[in-house]
């Protein structure tokens, strides 16, 4: 199944606690090599995350 904009179901959200200093940029995002995870960077607090894509 093929996730697209024009159905809300299948999108994603990581939250809204992106840092107002940064530009948020696809370099802030990676995957592991299994594609299991995504690491982001980028938040208010200098952290970064790890989601898991599966959930």
């Amino acid at each position: 199944q093929t996730a697209n904009s024009s159905n809300p179901a299948l999108r994603r959200h990581l939250g809204d606690n992106f840092s107002q200093k940064l530009k948020i940029r696809s370099n802030c995002f990676v995957t592991t090599v299994d594609s299991r995870f995504l690491v982001a960077c980028g938040f208010w607090d200098n952290s970064f995350r790890v989601f898991s894509t599966e959930t």
